[in-house]
């Protein structure tokens, strides 16, 4: 069997703002700013209730009309036969449950709750009146007790209810504290009334498939004389509840009851297919019984006022119970009463163009009757709302020759953004150049084209604010006009002489902005110069901006005297001649070294005449000649020595002959006689010769030919000779060849 369980009442539990007062009635309200649009608010009143424990009187009508006989699915197997319960069954458990459940101590503190049973079917019957704890077992005997049979007199059995309730009968309690209820269970249509109970219930009977039949209509009407009942000329309240089982309806039969049970209610119309779901039914009704707030008569439970600089959002008002009516910038939200329950309004509000900042989006209020039976208005907390409304300001300073400073200056008028979306685009002179995403920094120009001209900054920014909705995009621009570049232009005075220090340089700057300062390469930081020899003069002009421009200035001199012609004198060298270039005078440079096209060294023997030309800056010169004198000497010395001067005959004797270069020059192509006297004879196996030279013992000569005696270089010849005679022998050793000069070769001579 399908399971259906449908309450009229939707409860919601949302808190963002919290307001309490007491533990009966809980207010609050949420404002949320809307996702997408900054300028709208989404707002949720909520009211939880929680009635007092108080006093409670419950009628329960019971339906044991012949159909409640019917039995029902009980253990879901989809199958239903004589095991099955009835409807009834089903019915006289969750009635029992519920007397049960509110004679419980904790429900029934003071023992003051009461209940009484009225069964109806053709007519109605009251069963037991209202009773207290003291007699619960006699209700549950009489829930027990019933049997089905016959029509529907929904009528009848709420002109019984109000029999039980009200003087001279047995009645229930018409005070501030206590609550009457009274719970309709029906599984069905209403199929009699009052004018056919004297009659015969199978001619006169309402039709189960037609809509408002007399029958209908007399039972709402008779549930209507019950909802308020004047008593000591006081009026009161009374709860009424409908719990429908249309399990065993068809479509028509089920539209037709549900018209009449919810005309009936005052508190909630339940409905259920599962006739299991009884006991959980009345346990919910059970909490709604006792009244935390009701309204005042006549008037709305909540009033909110909605200020003039908002508009309520069409179609966005959602009430979870109550109804809702708009007039004009006021909501009126109306719920008869607030039970164990929470309830909400949800509606949206859009601030109008003009609005801007902090602003008070409407006060609500909520007028009631506390379970005290005392006028109490409660005020909602109002939070301010901000609307967004950002103003955008571009701000430009230069800082540097190339540097652009930029920020954005944002007037949030109270609002506070969760994030902050800036875009800013450059031009120079109208192309765009740059863009940047940041609140601020400094934007370097780049490009190729000159920094000159308009500079302009383009600003758009939008926020972010709560729920991360984006404001609309508001923009700003600026310029600055940046001058034109830095120029330089000169008037030269010429210098008398090169070196000469009477020249000038006198300069003009124009372009830049703001005052200029000077600084030239050699040291001065002044604008204009006086007292300059010619030469280059580089110059750094610098305005406020740290812009520059650098330029090279030349300054010439006008000489067209030539240098003094010199009296050069001889040079002699020794064999090669590299002579330092000779100088002169000039009148306006001083001192001119001379050039010349001569090759030098210059190594041939003998004079050569040396052209040397003086020439100055200017171009003028004059030449002179110099004799340079090559001469090429080395002083050589030779001794000759012997290890024994008195030898017998047959012996061997040394002679050592020590060939010494004195300089300054390397002697080459050398050749020394050495001529052995008769009596002595050449023993070469004895005789050290020095590597790269030669004796020829026949010949006498030591050929040095092939070696190159440097300057400082000794060279020792040793001999060996047997003696073959006796007597005095002389040896006389003697350089005859010699390629450099010497100024003396005289044998022996130690020259």
């Amino acid at each position: 069997m399908k399971k259906s369980f449908r309450l009229i009442l939707i409860i919601v539990f949302f808190l963002v703002y919290k307001v309490n007062y007491g533990q009966e009635i809980i207010i609050n309200k949420e404002i949320i700013e809307n996702a997408t649009n900054c300028k709208q608010f989404d707002i949720t009143l909520t009211i939880v209730g929680t009635p007092s424990k108080a006093p409670q009187e419950v009628v329960l009508l019971i339906d044991n009309s012949g159909s409640m006989n019917s039995r029902v699915d009980s253990n879901g197997d989809g199958v239903v036969n004589s095991n099955d319960s009835t409807i009834l069954e089903f019915a006289q458990d969750a009635a029992i449950d519920f007397v049960n459940n509110i004679f419980d101590p904790i429900n029934d503190p003071n023992q003051l709750n009461k209940v009484a049973i009225v069964t109806y079917n053709t007519f109605a019957n009251t069963e037991i009146n209202l009773t207290n704890v003291s007699g619960k077992q006699n209700i549950i005997n009489q829930i027990n007790a019933i049997s089905a049979g016959g029509g529907t007199n929904i009528e009848d059995a709420f002109v019984k209810a109000k029999n039980a309730l009200e003087p001279p009968s047995p009645q229930g309690t018409f005070d501030c504290k206590t609550s009457r209820s009274v719970i309709l269970l029906t599984d069905g249509v209403a199929t009699f009334d009052n004018t056919n109970t004297n009659q015969n219930p199978s001619t006169n009977q309402c039709s189960p498939n037609t809509l408002n039949t007399q029958c209908q209509t007399a039972a709402i009407a008779a549930a209507n004389n019950l909802k308020t009942l004047n008593v000591g000329g006081a009026d009161y309240n009374q709860n009424v509840f409908t719990v429908g089982f249309t399990g065993g309806l068809d479509t028509t039969q089920e539209t037709i009851s549900k018209n009449t049970l919810d005309a009936i209610q005052n508190s909630g119309a339940f409905y259920t297919d599962n006739a299991a779901d009884l006991t959980t039914i009345y346990d919910q009704i059970l909490n709604q019984l006792v009244t935390a707030a009701t309204a005042l008569p006549g008037e709305s439970l909540v009033d909110d006022q909605i200020p003039t600089s908002f508009g309520i959002v069409p179609n966005s008002l959602t009430a979870s119970k109550g109804i809702v009516d708009v007039i004009g910038q006021k909501i009126e939200w109306n719920i008869d009463k607030i039970v164990n329950e929470t309830v909400t309004l949800k509606y949206s509000i859009n601030a109008t163009t003009e609005t801007c900042g902090i602003t008070d989006p409407g006060v609500s209020i909520m007028k009631y009757i506390n379970s005290s039976c005392l006028e109490e208005t409660r005020v909602f907390n109002n939070p301010e709302v901000c609307i967004p409304c950002p103003e955008a300001t571009a701000n430009l300073t230069r800082n540097g020759c190339d540097t652009i400073d930029y920020s954005a200056t944002i007037n949030q008028l109270s609002c506070t953004p969760t994030a902050n979306n800036y875009s800013w685009k450059f031009f120079l002179n109208g192309l765009e150049i740059g863009t940047s995403n940041t609140e601020s920094g400094s934007f370097t120009y780049a490009g190729n084209e000159d920094f000159t001209g308009n500079f302009k900054a383009e600003l758009a920014y939008n926020g972010t604010y709560q729920s991360n909705c984006p404001a609309e995009m508001v923009s700003d621009e600026t310029s600055i006009i940046l001058p034109a570049l830095l120029s330089i232009s000169e008037t030269i005075t010429e210098a008398s002489c090169t070196g000469t220090n009477d020249g000038e340089i006198n300069i003009s700057v124009s372009g830049g902005e703001g005052s200029y300062t000077y600084s030239w390469s050699d040291g001065p930081n002044t604008e204009d110069r006086a007292s300059l020899v010619d030469g280059d003069y580089t110059v750094t002009v610098t305005d406020e901006n740290d812009c520059e421009i650098i330029k090279t200035i030349t300054v010439t001199a006008k000489d067209i005297l030539a240098p003094e012609t010199p009296t050069l004198l001889d040079e002699s060298f020794n064999c090669s001649a590299t002579p330092t270039a000779p100088t002169t005078t000039d009148v306006c440079e001083g001192t001119i070294t001379g050039t010349t096209t001569t090759n030098f060294p210059i190594t041939t023997r003998g004079t050569t005449v040396v052209t040397w030309t003086f020439t100055d800056s200017s171009g003028n010169s004059t030449t002179a000649t110099q004799n340079i004198i090559v001469s090429c000497i080395a002083d050589l010395s030779l001794k000759i020595s012997v290890n024994n001067a008195l030898p017998k005959v047959g012996e061997t004797i040394f002679y050592t002959l020590k060939l010494k270069n004195d300089g300054p020059v390397d002697a080459h192509g050398i050749e020394v006689l050495n001529a052995l006297p008769t009596g002595l004879t050449y023993n070469g196996s004895g005789s050290t010769i020095p590597a790269g030279t030669a004796f020829n013992h026949t010949s006498g000569v030591w050929d040095l030919k092939n070696t190159v005696v440097a300057n400082g270089d000794v060279f020792e010849l040793k001999l060996a000779v047997t003696v073959n005679d006796a007597g005095t022998f002389s040896n006389t050793a003697e350089i005859i060849l010699d390629k450099e000069d010497d100024i003396d070769s005289t044998p022996n001579n130690e020259i």
